[in-house]
């Protein structure tokens, strides 16, 4: 259903596919005024980019036992982040103008998008 929802999260899931392409189909889905919430994962490839992973290695250690053997079913596909921590901020900075991009943490960014109302603000 076309343009019906107020709120749209994908959560861990664009970087399974094109950027441009499942923002699309996200932006899609909204109605107007709705919000559009992406948190992803980007990869390194600039010496500041590891610098700043290297921030999450003390927080990924601690929680790690909290965490032991739940990596998902077995068989499960995984998929790496093809782009870039500044790839995927210029692109959601240009699909979605007035987008809050933000680096998290555990190697996440958060897109945050308020879809314009039709006819202003």
């Amino acid at each position: 259903m076309a343009s019906a929802y107020d709120f749209v999260s994908a959560v861990a899931v664009v970087h399974h596919t094109v950027f441009e392409d499942a923002v699309a189909h996200l932006v899609g889905l909204l109605a107007p005024g709705g919000r559009l919430a992406i948190v992803g994962l980007a990869c390194n490839r600039t010496l500041l980019d590891w610098v700043f992973s290297g921030c999450g290695v003390p927080a990924s250690r601690f929680g790690a036992p909290l965490h032991a053997g739940t990596q998902g079913p077995a068989g499960m596909p995984m998929e790496d982040a093809t782009m870039s921590w500044g790839e995927v901020r210029h692109a959601a900075r240009r699909l979605l103008a007035g987008c809050r991009f933000r680096r998290r943490l555990l190697w996440r960014y958060t897109v945050v998008w308020n879809k314009p109302r039709e006819g202003g603000p």
